[in-house]
């Protein structure tokens, strides 16, 4: 049971981890085609799929409200280390 709830988040930490490198190694990004695509349609679908993941899993319970707040803070997150960062340097 735990196992299949640490696949899930480490598939989407992956995905997000992802999404951060290829905002930082493609120095010709188009930052509005990037937002669109990452911030607005790949990870909220990710959110998506594994809350829904951990909604279905009985087992966890109360454990799964904390989950809601990682997902929300690591879509913040992404954000922050992205365009944030990149406005400070």
């Amino acid at each position: 049971m735990l196992k299949r709830i640490k696949s899930k988040l480490l598939v989407y930490l992956v995905i997000c981890l992802l999404s951060i490198s290829f905002f930082w190694m493609n120095s010709d990004i188009d930052a509005m085609g990037y937002s669109i695509i990452v911030l607005y349609i790949l990870i909220p679908i990710s959110i998506l799929i594994v809350s829904y993941y951990l909604g279905m899993d009985k087992k966890v319970c109360k454990k799964r409200y904390y989950f809601i707040v990682l997902l929300g803070f690591t879509l913040m997150l992404i954000e922050y280390l992205t365009f944030s960062l990149a406005n400070m340097l």
